[in-house]
C-alpha cells in the first residue's frame, strides 16, 4: 500500500481464523508497525497471533 508524506497513516487491521473458535481480529499488541508518514519510505507493518506464522504488510510513503 502506499501513502503520501504527510497522509495520516491509518492502519488497515487484520484477521486471524482459529478452527474450533473462529475469527479474531488483531488488536494493538499483536501489530508492530514503524510506519513514519513524515518521511518517504519502506516499511512494514507486522501482524503476529500466539502460535501463527506472522506477515507483513509494506507500506511506502512517497511525494505527491
Amino acid at each position: 500500500m502506499s501513502i503520501y508524506v504527510g497522509d495520516i497513516y491509518k492502519e488497515m487491521g487484520a484477521f486471524v481464523a482459529i478452527p474450533g473458535t473462529g475469527v479474531i481480529e488483531l488488536t494493538g499488541s499483536n501489530i508492530l508497525s514503524n510506519v513514519n508518514s513524515n518521511q518517504v519510505g519502506e516499511y512494514e507493518t507486522t501482524y503476529s497471533y500466539e502460535n501463527t506464522e506472522s506477515v507483513k504488510r509494506k507500506v511506502s510513503v512517497i511525494n505527491e
